[in-house]
This record gives C-alpha cells, sequence and structure tokens, in this order.
C-alpha cells in the first residue's frame, strides 16, 4: 500500500497537476483577460481564451470540492454543490478532536510533549499486555467487570450461523454508497454497482472470514 501511494501521488502531479495551484492560475489568466477586455474591447481570440479557462475552472471547483469531500468524510453533500469553506473547516475540527494534547503517565505525571505521550502509551501497554507473570484469570475477570456483556448466546448463534448470497447482498446494499466497509478505501458504492459479477465472490469472503 505504501508503494502504491507513492505511485498514485507522482501520477496524480503529473496527470492532474496541483488543482489549489491550478485554480490560483486559472483564476489569475481570467482576471487578466477582464482587464484586457474593459481596456481594449472584446476579440474573437480573448473571447475563445476565455471559454477555456471557463471550462477548466469548472473541472477545477468539482476537484477541489471532490477533495474536501473525502477529507471531511461527510456524506450529506450533494453532486454540485461547492461547500469547499465548510469541508475544509470540518477536516481541521476532526484532526483536532482526535488529537490527544496530553495525558498522565504511570507515575501520575502530565506528559505534553509529542514523545513522552508515545512512551507513556507505550509503558501503559506493555504493562498490560506484555510478557511477563501475567494472572490471566484476573485479568479475565476484571475485563468482565469492566465490560458489559452485549450479546446474547442467541446474538452470537445468529452471527455465527452460514450466510446466504440474499444476506449478504442485503447487508451490502444498506451501505451508504459513500461508506467505506474496509481500511482500503473501496466504496460501497462499487460493490453495489458490480454486485453481479461480484456478488459470489464477495459471499465466500464473509464466509472464509468468519470461519477464522
Amino acid at each position: 500500500m505504501h508503494f502504491l501511494k507513492n505511485k498514485l501521488k507522482t501520477w496524480n502531479k503529473l496527470s492532474f497537476k496541483n488543482i489549489f495551484v491550478e485554480k490560483t492560475r486559472i483564476e489569475e489568466e481570467l482576471e487578466d483577460i477582464s482587464n484586457h477586455v474593459m481596456a481594449m474591447g472584446m476579440t474573437n481570440k480573448e473571447f475563445k481564451a476565455e471559454e477555456l479557462l471557463k471550462d477548466q475552472y469548472s473541472e477545477i471547483l468539482k476537484r477541489d470540492e471532490l477533495y474536501w469531500k473525502e477529507k471531511s468524510r461527510e456524506l450529506w453533500i450533494a453532486d454540485g454543490e461547492l461547500n469547499t469553506k465548510k469541508f475544509n473547516a470540518s477536516s481541521k475540527a476532526k484532526r483536532l478532536n482526535n488529537k490527544i494534547g496530553s495525558i498522565k503517565d504511570g507515575n501520575g505525571n502530565v506528559c505534553t510533549l509529542q514523545k513522552d505521550i508515545e512512551q507513556s502509551a507505550i509503558d501503559y501497554f506493555t504493562g498490560l499486555l506484555g510478557s511477563g507473570n501475567i494472572d490471566t484469570n484476573s485479568t479475565y475477570s476484571l475485563i468482565d467487570e469492566v465490560i458489559e456483556t452485549l450479546l446474547t448466546d442467541e446474538d452470537c448463534a445468529m452471527l455465527q450461523a452460514p450466510s446466504t448470497l440474499e444476506d449478504i447482498k442485503n447487508a451490502t446494499f444498506s451501505l451508504h454508497p459513500h461508506k467505506a466497509p474496509g481500511p482500503n478505501g473501496i466504496t460501497a458504492e462499487c460493490f453495489q454497482k458490480c454486485w453481479d459479477f461480484m456478488g459470489q465472490d464477495i459471499w465466500l469472503v464473509v464466509e472464509e472470514f468468519k470461519k477464522k
């Protein structure tokens, strides 16, 4: 995935260029043409150049919208709405919300530096899950006390029962088209549109996963 990501970045720069730089360039060229027309009048040359730039600008706006749509993971946006400022703000807000600014270590000291926060987390989980003289029974008892049992025996039996092709199809089509079911980023819309020739394989993958 890391190798593919680097290749896609290179391909993106060569094929599509930087959309933000291109957007600024087109806006500046359109402004130059507008100033020229106001001073000298419109000729056939300026008219054709302006029409071409407007087409390019429309395409750049679509890419700009899709970029922030993916960044923000918003689902309500309808095609054609240019709410890029909203997406930008949403993306930044989520990054800030997910960031850990401080944490207490095992000695009760507050850590604010990134490297200290990382080390504190490593030390904690190493002590909790690392090798050593661990009382497995007491650990499981502690987990049982802290974590509420949410699945009944009937629920477990239903989840472990074999699924039919129709079950998997219904589950696939119940997903929002823009949701990504897995870490590869492929959206549910892809599986829904390609179900006729992918459905059987998807069902088999699910059944193999349940056997693990």
